[in-house]
This record gives C-alpha cells, sequence and structure tokens, in this order.
C-alpha cells in the first residue's frame, strides 16, 4: 500500500471537501500518492487514469478495477479527461510540465484540482496556472494548505516565458572533464537537467575511468541523464543505469541513443529494486542530498547499505557525497575499505571496497 505523506495526507483531505466528481466522470491523476483517494474515485467514476514521476509510486499502487495505472509521467494521445488531479511537485518547472499537460488532456468545461501546502509551492503553481489558463479560484485554504480550482478557456495558450515545452524531451551537449562531449536526453524535472552538476564533474575528474571500468559490468545508481553511465560505456563490457525517476530513465535511454551506446541498458528502479542476482564490478553514484528544503541522507544510506549485496566480492562502490554529510561511517560497516579519492569545497568522492 502506498504511505502518502502527512502533507498529500492534508492535501488529500481539503480536495475531498470541495471536488465534485460524478459515476461519468474521466479523471487524470498525475500522482499516485494518495491511495485512499484513488481508491475512493476507482470505485465511484467511469474512468481513472493515473500517473506519477516515481516508479516506486507507480509499482506500489495495487491493481484495482477501473484504475489503470500508466508506466509514463504524462498522458499522449487524445485523451479528454473532465477531472484532472494535480498534487504540487518537487520543482516548479515540473509543475508547469503538469500544468500543461493538463491543459491539453482536458475536456471542455473541465476542472483541474490542484493541491498542496502554500509554501511548499501551491502559491506558485497556481499563480502559474492563472498565467495559463487566465482564471484560477482558491476552493479551499486550511492548515496552510490550499486546493485551486481552474476551468478551461476555449482557447489554452502557452506561456513563451516558460520556455520550450517541458513535456517534450531536449537535446543538450555536456563538455566532459576528459574533453569529450556528450549529447544527452534532458527535461525538467531531472536532476541537473541543464548543464553538467559540480558533484558529477568532480567524480568524473577524480575517477579514471579508462582503468576502474575498463572491461568490467557497471552499475549507474540514480543515473539522471544518463552523463556518468554513458561515460563509463565508452570502457566498461556492459553498464546499467537505473533511476526511480520515469523522467530520468526516458532521458537516459535518449543520451545512449544520441551517442550510439550499445553496450549499456536502462531501467527504472527503487534503488536496486529491479535488479537481478547477478554480481558488478564497479557501482558509480552521485546520489540526492535534498529532499525539497530539507537535507536528507536516506537514499544516499540505502546505496552504501544494500550495495554489497549487489557487488563481486572484490567490487567497489564510488559516489559523491556534500562535504558536509559525510557517509564513511556507514561504508564502514559494510566495507573492508573506505577512502576518500578527492574533494573540493562543496563535495567529496568516496570510494568503498571489500564488501562485509
Amino acid at each position: 500500500m502506498v504511505k502518502a505523506t502527512d502533507s498529500v495526507s492534508i492535501s488529500t483531505t481539503l480536495l475531498q471537501e470541495v471536488a465534485q466528481f460524478g459515476a461519468d466522470d474521466r479523471v487524470l491523476s498525475l500522482t499516485a500518492e494518495p491511495f485512499a483517494l484513488l481508491r475512493q474515485l476507482a470505485n465511484k467514476v467511469a474512468q481513472l487514469d493515473v500517473y506519477d514521476l516515481d516508479y516506486s509510486h507507480l509499482h506500489a499502487l495495487p491493481s484495482l478495477d477501473n484504475m489503470t495505472v500508466h508506466r509514463s509521467v504524462f498522458p499522449e494521445g487524445q485523451a479528454q479527461y473532465d477531472k484532472v488531479i494535480i498534487f504540487v511537485p518537487k520543482g516548479r518547472d515540473v509543475a508547469r510540465a503538469q500544468l500543461w499537460s493538463a491543459a491539453q488532456s482536458l475536456a471542455e468545461n473541465g476542472m483541474i484540482y490542484v493541491c498542496g501546502p502554500t509554501k511548499g509551492g501551491a502559491k506558485s503553481v497556481l499563480k502559474d496556472a492563472a498565467d495559463l489558463f487566465g482564471e484560477v479560484n482558491t476552493l479551499i485554504y486550511k492548515k496552510r494548505h490550499r486546493v485551486g480550482g481552474i476551468r478551461k478557456p476555449t482557447a489554452k495558450r502557452y506561456p513563451s516565458d516558460w520556455g520550450a515545452d517541458p513535456t517534450h524531451m531536449q537535446q543538450r551537449t555536456f563538455n566532459l572533464p576528459d574533453g569529450r562531449s556528450l549529447t544527452v536526453g534532458t527535461m525538467p524535472g531531472v536532476f541537473s537537467w541543464q548543464e553538467l552538476d559540480e558533484g558529477t564533474q568532480l567524480l568524473l575528474e577524480t575517477v579514471d575511468l579508462a582503468t576502474v571500468a575498463e572491461g568490467k559490468r557497471v552499475l549507474d545508481v540514480g543515473c539522471g541523464t544518463g552523463v556518468i553511465g554513458a561515460s563509463a560505456a565508452a570502457f566498461a563490457e556492459h553498464v546499467t543505469l537505473i533511476d526511480n525517476n520515469l523522467l530520468a530513465v526516458e532521458c537516459s535511454e535518449a543520451t545512449l541513443k544520441h551517442n550510439g551506446i550499445d553496450n549499456a541498458q536502462v531501467l527504472a528502479s527503487d534503488v536496486f529494486s529491479a535488479l537481478d542476482s547477478q554480481p558488478f564490478d564497479l557501482i558509480l553514484t552521485n546520489p540526492p542530498f535534498h529532499e525539497k528544503f530539507d537535507v536528507t541522507t536516506n537514499v544516499a544510506h540505502r546505496i552504501i547499505r544494500e550495495a554489497s549485496k549487489h557487488l563481486k566480492k572484490d567490487g567497489a562502490l564510488i559516489w559523491v557525497a556534500n562535504a558536509f554529510l559525510r557517509y564513511e561511517q556507514i561504508a564502514e560497516e559494510h566495507f573492508r575499505s573506505v577512502e576518500v579519492l578527492g574533494a573540493n569545497e562543496k563535495y567529496l568522492v568516496v570510494k568503498a571496497t571489500k564488501p562485509i
């Protein structure tokens, strides 16, 4: 069962107070988190389609009659919905993409509900919705959360200052530290989608992939746009790239295709969940450190704790960390050897070998 966050639970309660769903309604939810709401809707409306950015959210949903769970982020084709539900996502660019997707998927006289904490982005998202649709009404505001209601105008317009269509794949060229360039598939909603981030750059500067990845089976955890995995593929026997973010999976697949890389595959995976039992020689990762505005180490800790199960007995895990987040103690509980390979003012590159 999906466990909703407190924020989602509050927003769900408010939505249930003001939203109206009929037996003939075709409903689109762009999040899979509010399981109780989705179960209720599946038993009430004519059609319920569920999309989400996170593979783990979709994977955790049980099968329900009258609910279709899609393994993509945005609807495609000509589906028209009477109601669309948006829970404020992480990142304004993603929210804009969801609003634009909703605009294209909403039937005439349909309604979009936008739910979330005011200080967690709801106010900005509703402002963007007003730029897109012309008029937005706040239907309820309690407990520092709000639900906005948006009716589709006859003519929809795309705000020019939003840039390129955020639901479409973009192509950029990243210059790597070794002098090579990489053509990258990228989209809003993927980590460091506009440029090569400093942590990944430090890892590629510090680690000689030609040596450590030569002829090896390599795993890139949290692959994002696929920069690390694609870089390792130039030397490795085979590379597997995994990410919980479904847009990242699409972007990494595009990166491999753009660069003619055929010794690599991309999988949607909640950390290591999608992998089989075959171990790797080398795991590379630049894990997420932040959840919205709060520092978190949960994902990085999971990677370090569980990596040894997916490594050969002489395998290595190399990761990037914020300099103020020290993972060495956790790594020493699972590996016999831990060393810092490189550092700058912001980041460390750490290597752990010989799994316990």
